[in-house]
């Protein structure tokens, strides 16, 4: 299936996480046609999973988890005095 097919689909879900993809892959109601691991076969189209399943909740963890592991990295380099 053409990706912009697959993730129209997809979004009509609703859906809110990666965990909740997987659940829903797992139940065996996913169209044989859909990938399970999207980001592999859609590669050239692939953006993130927020884009993947239409909703905007991952893109706020996703900015909360590069600050967090921007931190940890300066704070594992930083030597307390």
């Amino acid at each position: 299936m053409e990706f912009k097919y697959a993730k129209a689909f997809v979004k009509s879900l609703g859906l809110k996480s990666r965990f909740e993809w997987k659940l829903f892959c797992k139940s065996g109601k996913k169209p044989h046609n859909i990938p399970e691991y999207p980001a592999f076969i859609y590669s050239a189209n692939w953006k993130d999973w927020s884009d993947w399943l239409g909703n905007t909740i991952l893109k706020s963890n996703s900015a909360y988890s590069s600050r967090y592991q921007t931190l940890a990295t300066y704070s594992s380099v930083a030597t307390v005095t």
